[in-house]
């Protein structure tokens, strides 16, 4: 399924008549999870299935994502919630790591 062309801002750097969101969904999905503006969110909903988007979150996303990204989706997706603490902390630290370098 070719991806809707309203979303060429946030691909700016691919031909998106070449990217399908099933062939390229890890790539799509690291693309298009930080980004929460509502009509992204629905579109992942619906056309990805929540066992994907999970996987998604499993695999890449929760080393990948900010607190902000991982609260939603873990929200949306069901994530119990003392995996969702450990991805919020552990995604917390890394944002502090990259504020306040080492001394």
């Amino acid at each position: 399924m070719r991806l809707p062309e309203r979303f060429s801002y946030l691909f700016w750097d691919c031909d998106l008549s070449l990217l399908d969101s099933h062939e390229h969904s890890s790539f799509v999905l690291s693309r298009l999870m930080f980004r929460m503006e509502e009509f992204v969110t629905a579109w992942l909903r619906q056309t990805y299935p929540s066992d994907m988007l999970l996987a998604y979150l499993h695999n890449d996303g929760a080393r990948k994502l900010g607190p902000r990204e991982l609260d939603y989706w873990c929200a949306t997706l069901g994530v119990d919630e003392s995996l969702r603490h450990q991805w919020r902390t552990a995604a917390e630290a890394r944002v502090r790591a990259e504020v306040i370098p080492p001394a």
